[in-house]
């Protein structure tokens, strides 16, 4: 028997585990998912949530092939409804990306090998798999105008179009979000303070009263792609941060960011080829550096002249 292994199967850039870990407490998915797939109403109860393994590998048998495959969820949790249960799980998507309903089935596939595979021989004959819902949400700065289903993505000749089976993907773009559909305050907090983030009109005023927790802030801060300034918050010391300064922190970086790329091309420009220390000491820099290096680059000479600046 012959055994072919796939790992990681369409695999994205590696997820950030922030916003993974945010949403693992039960209270926040159960109030999340209940925005997301029942408008706001109560489905969901943290109570009846369980953390179900989310590592989807599992094991395809074809003749005489054994075909492994492997790819990893955010988060799926096990809801134990009174009449039966079902599994839903959560993928966080910061980048557009054309194929996700077909990840999404490939998803799903797994799960449901997997459980087929948990079953004794002697019992597959009465063996019901748990089904399985899959949310994605999307939380990058363009707006997702790509497919939701399976067969937006192929070209069906006419006469067979309702022949070919469908796969759904329940994507939603944090953008678009109805905060007035969530209850719980963490997830109201981070999804208006995103929301706000791709309105923003540079106006910093208009962010003075809004207040958020120190956890809050770091996954606000990751999602739009401000880690350094996450990583700071962790270490402060108060429980509460002005919203105000997430977006103030966030100008400064992209400011130090656009001096240090203008920079970088100066001294190429100047001396050719830079080496790497002295690219490291630009992107690592303080505002002063960045500042002495911009008055001393029109006479320097050489790159040692520009590193001085640094010892």
């Amino acid at each position: 028997m012959y055994t072919v292994t796939h790992h990681n199967v369409l695999s994205d850039t590696t997820p950030d585990p922030t916003l993974k870990d945010f949403f693992k407490r039960k209270d926040r998915f159960a109030d999340l998912i209940n925005c997301l797939l029942f408008h706001g109403q109560t489905i969901l109860y943290n109570e009846n949530l369980s953390l179900y393994d989310s590592n989807s590998s599992t094991v395809f048998h074809h003749k005489a092939m054994n075909i492994s495959v492997s790819k990893a969820r955010d988060i799926i949790m096990r809801v134990n409804h009174t009449d039966a249960p079902i599994l839903i799980g959560l993928e966080n998507q910061q980048t557009i990306d054309y194929t996700m309903p077909f990840r999404i089935l490939v998803y799903d596939t797994i799960t449901y090998n997997q459980q087929f595979h948990m079953v004794n021989i002697t019992s597959r004959k009465s063996f019901y798999p748990i089904p399985v819902v899959t949310c994605v949400l999307y939380y990058g700065d363009k707006k997702w105008r790509q497919p939701y289903s399976l067969t937006e993505r192929i070209v069906i000749p006419y006469i067979y179009k309702y022949l070919i089976n469908d796969w759904y993907g329940h994507i939603y773009d944090i953008k678009d979000i109805d905060v007035s559909q969530l209850n719980h305050p963490d997830n109201i907090m981070m999804i208006e303070a995103v929301q706000k983030f791709y309105q923003w009109d540079r106006n910093l005023e208009s962010l003075r009263d809004m207040i958020l927790t120190k956890e809050v802030v770091v996954v606000v801060a990751t999602v739009i792609g401000n880690k350094k300034f996450g990583i700071k918050i962790q270490k402060e010391e108060s429980e509460e941060i002005n919203m105000c300064a997430v977006f103030d922190e966030y100008v400064k970086e992209r400011e130090m960011k656009g001096k240090v790329s203008l920079l970088l091309t100066l001294l190429k420009s100047k001396f050719g080829v830079i080496s790497d220390e002295l690219i490291m000491k630009l992107e690592n820099s303080t505002t002063d550096e960045l500042n002495q290096v911009t008055l001393t680059i029109l006479n320097a000479r050489t790159e040692e002249d520009i590193m001085n600046i640094f010892n």
